[in-house]
């Protein structure tokens, strides 16, 4: 996707954005007993026409956060996102925010271990 003037463009065609916010949907795919809450809203969501969630692919602290503390994750909830993400995919809903949200992430944390080897603990 990119900006054309001031409209969205993908893959050559203007992209209109048609969807929802649903902040909860990490943390509800980390929960196998919470599972079917993020299936059905997608599949409604889906049914609705709308084609774009927007999600929330953090969570610090606490005992389901995705990092628990500095450079430590929690892998039930990272496969709790890679749930949400490909329930979305099976809808046919965009995962463009989450994406985007770890892709930040892990160049954050590359840039803390870069800088943690040349001994430059500051750069972030």
């Amino acid at each position: 996707m990119r900006v054309q003037g001031t409209h969205f463009v993908l893959n050559g065609n203007p992209f209109f954005a048609n969807g929802f916010n649903a902040y909860w949907l990490m943390s509800f795919g980390a929960d196998p007993a919470q599972r079917g809450k993020v299936t059905s809203a997608l599949g409604q969501a889906a049914a609705a026409g709308l084609s774009v969630a927007r999600t929330w692919a953090f969570s610090d602290g606490g005992s389901n956060g995705l990092q628990y503390s500095p450079g430590r994750y929690n892998e039930n909830t990272f496969q709790g996102l890679d749930f949400v993400l490909s329930e979305a995919r099976k809808h046919g809903i965009d995962d463009t925010e989450p994406r985007e949200q770890l892709r930040q992430l892990w160049r954050e944390e590359a840039v803390r271990a870069v800088g943690k080897r040349a001994g430059a603990e500051h750069w972030i």
